[in-house]
């Protein structure tokens, strides 16, 4: 009879052998972009030497290849006219959301059909910018220093919270337009620096200033680049929980989305 010991050694192994299959497939399946993703594993390797982070780094490049982006440059296009759009203040939320509407109907509505996974275009640069943010708003976050070190892979340290959402620095582009109350605090506030308190700081900031008409409206294809989701001013109920998951992640809150199947 195997010595439970023993047992243990070979499931250990066993997790090993997985968590290295993995890897090597997702970067294999990175193709020529597998450069990128090796140099966010040797940048935890050789400059900052945190085990936690290379872990995180290893985690979040075995998922890429689940996890997909627009692989047509047709979709800036898309993103450059909305926000036009947005721009024009002479236009009221219905006109705008109908503008877009029109728009997604005549030239785009093929573009959710051309995706490419997010292992073949992630920058190294990217991942480290977010593995770094993630990892210190666990650290130094009060409201975050609950989590175990799986709870921060799980609920801080994604680098998108949908599909087919941008690449683009979203943490820095939130967390510019809400949190004044986090960089303000009020000291004596009973609430200050727990979880429920900051997140219905940050809703009730949210809610006031981007004040979206219409929840349940068609307004064509999503806006799922962060400098035209803190400026639109519709949406419906994904727009809503996508922008508050963003707006969370941003000040280190841990909010992911989620759906329950009807």
């Amino acid at each position: 009879m195997k010595s439970p010991l023993m047992s243990i050694t070979f499931i250990t192994l066993l997790c090993m052998i997985s968590c290295c299959n993995n890897l090597h497939d997702a970067l294999d399946s990175a193709g020529p972009n597998r450069v990128e993703l090796e140099k966010v594993l040797n940048h935890y390797r050789l400059v900052d030497r945190n085990k936690e982070k290379m872990l995180a780094a290893r985690y979040i490049i075995e998922n890429l290849p689940a996890h997909y982006s627009y692989a047509s440059n047709e979709i800036y296009d898309y993103y450059r006219y909305a926000e036009r759009i947005l721009d024009d203040k002479s236009l009221t939320p219905e006109q705008q959301r109908d503008s877009l509407l029109i728009e997604t109907n005549l030239k785009y509505r093929h573009l959710t059909g051309v995706t490419v996974p997010d292992a073949q275009i992630i920058r190294s640069d990217y991942l480290i910018d977010n593995i770094d943010k993630a990892y210190n708003q666990w650290k130094t976050c009060p409201w975050a220093s609950q989590l175990s070190f799986n709870g921060y892979l799980e609920w801080l340290l994604p680098d998108k919270a949908t599909e087919l959402q941008e690449l683009d620095h979203w943490r820095d582009t939130m967390s510019a337009h809400f949190g004044n109350g986090l960089r303000e605090p009020v000291k004596n506030d009973v609430e200050y620096n727990t979880t429920m308190g900051v997140a219905d700081m940050l809703r009730n900031e949210a809610y006031n200033r981007l004040k979206r008409y219409g929840l349940y409206t068609t307004s064509g294809l999503p806006l799922l680049e962060a400098s035209l989701q803190v400026h639109q001013t519709f949406g419906n109920i994904a727009d809503y929980a996508l922008t508050s998951v963003l707006i969370f992640g941003s000040a280190g809150i841990p909010a992911v989305l989620d759906e329950t199947p009807v």
